[in-house]
């Protein structure tokens, strides 16, 4: 393919005879199916006289290609210029064969069974044409909001099986028109053998049900215009509206009615998270027609709510963000969103169909049963959605995307394969889970299925797994957990009666970094900052520093341990952390002493900390020296900008984990230049400690001193960023890979960076693998194939 093609023109005309052609048979791997490759290699052979078969198989791509050589050699010189937006090869096997005597090229549908090896195609977001197609008027597909093509629509979350095609989705139920085959069979139209094609005649329908009194209205607009307009005017009086997307179902709301807001946020017990919008494409390019990464993620293909400082909506609704870090933003993923949101001219706020904790709802009996008593009305389609996948979601952190949540137009995500012929399952930890299925012959990284500590989450989890183990036809002879024995994904691994690996949570971040920067033959200095972990002491990490291979891990260093007293309860009571680090910064101060503090920070936030009674002060007693030495000692970082950001905002209670991270991130006043100290103890056992006592007391001294919040934030940030980079410059002559959820934070981040000098080639942040525990199952992968199989 090095060699510059000839243009068809100028191509061997007429048909040769058999002893004049050659035939090939080309095995073609990458991310192949469901972008309209195959119209593309037919339209490409057709225009060169070369005749045979395309067809989508369990390993990728075959074609059969017969005529002159001349000819040939010219189609495969400008395969690669021809392959669509967003398709990619990895491998091409090309394999002589006798010629067989074609008169044609055909696309062809085959079944196929064993270890899938071809790329999943993943949903993509509604393409220009098509979004042309709904609002023309002229157009035969006018408003209708299931539309699609061979380069954009569902895939992956109405997949039965692979290869792709029609009969292996749940589009197979709808039989084509007359119009739609005539389109489906034509090389030169843009929906040629798009196995979702559909239209208002023969697809999947629109309809509208409202509620009254917790019932449904006898009165069904199953009329799609009518379903849509119901929709919109609902959205547009203010009330929520229960609607089926893509990968699953949603609750929107108009994003400027505050009343509507604070409902959703109540009816979903989510009253803190930041909550994402979505707007027009024509207002997004309105207002952020310069590009840049943010702009770039929000347009390109895998469609994510993208999180980015430089993002503002007008007139939104106060709750929306409730103050606390940058806004979420989306463009329209489907026809259907596109539609409703030209109909409201508002923007919507747009999140998952769920109750918090939950779940998202993807079947129609079970969302509507469940979720009556959140919205006022639902608007659905009958395509069946056989995949749940959750909106992605990335933050643009030093330039680059960071993916925070791996899901719809993400996911699955292949890996690199490390352990030919060996199969494999990584079940990932407890939070924001995300599986890897190894099938020995590809690795993938799964969807976001979420946390775990539901009943309707660990069934789902159950579900998750064996459905994409079957997908990609999967055995594992092995299933690679974390540590912690509590975890429910370690208890679910113990009970398959299949071969268990334990990797250690840090281990597994490191590892996942090294896989994606490329630095598996490497020793490195691995630095993981997250909020839990269990140690391979026994205690729980989440900071630390260590020196890693793919296969084995040293912790050189690590947060100065500290009491969390209430275990669990502290992630949620921060003052629990808060006055912890109070005690041992300050062992004069006794835990009256103490809770006074604390109080008094406390005064005037809406959540008040918990008040002595009838003489008995809970936090004294939780505070004392006796219960302190008892309780579980951590050296999370996370758990320490919890504490921090406590001491920092008075505020006692979180509403979901990371909030008071999020909160002291978004305080941060930039242009202070201060730090506080971190120095750093050596000890006999080989682990240096980091101590934060001396911070502590800098923060203290500055609140009772009249420092603004932002600049106690920014003083804080500078010094975790600078403890970074003091273990960078020690250990000049490593890589340095950065995981974890803390570098979700892009003010840390960003000033690793921003003092980094001549050390910043070195330093390798996260980016399309997850920092937080999403990424865990990928180090898991990594560290369990390298110990057990490379």
């Amino acid at each position: 393919m090095d060699a510059s093609p000839e243009s068809p023109e100028s191509a061997d005309s007429g048909e040769a005879s058999l002893s004049e052609v050659e035939s090939w048979q080309i095995d073609i791997r990458g991310r192949l199916q469901g972008l309209g490759v195959r119209p593309a290699i037919a339209g490409l052979a057709d225009s060169l006289l070369l005749f045979g078969s395309v067809c989508n198989t369990r390993d990728g791509i075959r074609v059969e290609i017969e005529g002159s050589p001349r000819n040939i050699a010219t189609w495969k010189q400008m395969l690669l210029q021809v392959l669509p937006h967003g398709a990619s090869i990895r491998d091409i096997r090309m394999t002589k064969i006798p010629a067989r005597g074609f008169h044609e090229f055909r696309i062809l549908t085959v079944e196929s069974s064993g270890p899938l090896l071809a790329e999943v195609p993943l949903d993509t977001v509604i393409c220009r044409d098509c979004l042309r197609d709904i609002e023309e008027n002229s157009n035969r597909r006018f408003q209708y909001a299931l539309t699609g093509c061979a380069t954009c629509g569902p895939r992956y979350s109405v997949l039965y099986g692979m290869p792709y095609s029609r009969q292996f989705t749940s589009l197979n139920e709808f039989p084509l028109c007359s119009e739609c085959q005539e389109e489906f069979d034509d090389p030169q139209d843009r929906r040629c053998h798009a196995e979702t094609i559909a239209c208002a005649d023969c697809g999947p329908d629109i309809e509208y049900i409202r509620w009254q009194g917790g019932d449904e209205c006898p009165q069904e607009f199953t009329n799609a215009e009518s379903a849509l307009d119901s929709g919109a005017e609902l959205l547009s009086a203010g009330g929520i509206l229960l609607l089926k997307g893509i990968g699953g179902y949603q609750l929107v709301c108009d994003a400027t009615n505050e009343t509507a807001v604070c409902r959703l946020r109540l009816a979903k017990n989510r009253m803190r998270k930041p909550l994402a919008v979505m707007v027009s494409v024509s207002d997004f390019m309105k207002n952020y027609s310069n590009g840049g990464t943010a702009v770039e993620a929000c347009l390109s293909r895998a469609n994510p709510i993208v999180i980015a400082e430089e993002f503002e909506v007008a007139d939104l609704a106060a709750s929306v963000v409730h103050g606390n870090g940058a806004l979420g933003l989306m463009v329209p993923s489907s026809p259907l969103h596109a539609i409703l949101i030209e109909k409201v001219r508002r923007p919507l706020v747009v999140t998952s169909g769920n109750r918090d904790g939950e779940p998202i709802e993807y079947s129609d009996e079970s969302a509507i049963e469940d979720l009556r008593g959140v919205a006022d009305g639902c608007l659905k389609h009958n395509r069946t959605i056989i995949r749940p996948v959750d909106d992605s979601v990335v933050r643009v952190v030093g330039g680059r995307s960071v993916t925070v949540r791996s899901g719809r137009g993400l996911a699955p995500a292949t890996l690199p394969l490390l352990a030919q012929g060996h199969s494999l399952l990584a079940v990932g930890g407890e939070q924001k889970v995300a599986i890897v299925v190894s099938n020995g012959q590809q690795a993938v990284s799964g969807p976001h299925i979420g946390d775990l500590r539901t009943l309707e989450s660990r069934n789902r989890y159950r579900n998750e797994v064996q459905s994409l183990m079957e997908l990609y036809g999967c055995r594992p002879e092995v299933i690679a957990c974390d540590l912690h024995p509590d975890y429910f994904t370690s208890q679910w691994a113990e009970g398959q009666g299949v071969r268990v690996h334990r990797v250690q949570h840090h281990h597994a971040h490191v590892a996942a970094g090294m896989l994606e920067h490329s630095l598996l033959d490497r020793t490195v200095l691995g630095v993981a900052f997250d909020g839990t972990g269990l140690g391979d002491d026994g205690t729980i990490w989440g900071g630390e520093l260590l020196i890693a291979t793919r296969r084995e891990s040293q912790r050189i260093a690590g947060l100065l341990p500290f009491a969390l007293q209430g275990g669990e309860r502290a992630v949620r009571e921060v003052w629990r952390i808060a006055g912890s680090l109070l005690r041992s910064a300050f062992p004069e101060w006794s835990a009256s002493v103490v809770a006074e503090f604390l109080r008094e920070r406390n005064r005037g936030c809406h959540e008040r900390i918990p008040l002595a009674v009838d003489g008995y002060c809970p936090i004294t007693s939780a505070l004392q020296s006796e219960i302190l030495e008892h309780s579980v000692m951590t050296s999370s970082m996370g758990r320490l900008f919890d504490g921090v950001a406590s001491l920092v905002t008075g505020i006692s209670r979180a509403d979901y984990d990371g909030e008071l991270a999020l909160m002291l991130e978004t305080l941060c006043d930039r242009a202070d230049p201060g730090s506080y100290e971190f120095p750093v103890m050596t000890s006999n056992s080989g682990v240096d400690w980091i101590d934060w006592r001396p911070m502590i007391r800098q923060v203290v001294m500055d609140i009772q001193s009249g420092r603004t919040a932002g600049v106690i934030s920014a003083r804080f940030h500078r010094a975790v960023a600078r403890i970074v980079l003091g273990f960078a410059r020690t250990y000049h002559d490593l890589d340095v890979v950065i995981s974890g959820g803390c570098f979700q934070n892009r003010i840390l981040t960003e000033w690793i960076l921003g003092e980094a000098g001549t050390d910043r080639s070195r330093l390798h942040l996260p980016g399309w693998i997850p920092p937080n525990d999403g990424g865990l199952s990928v180090g898991q992968y990594v560290v369990t194939t390298s110990q057990l199989f490379v």
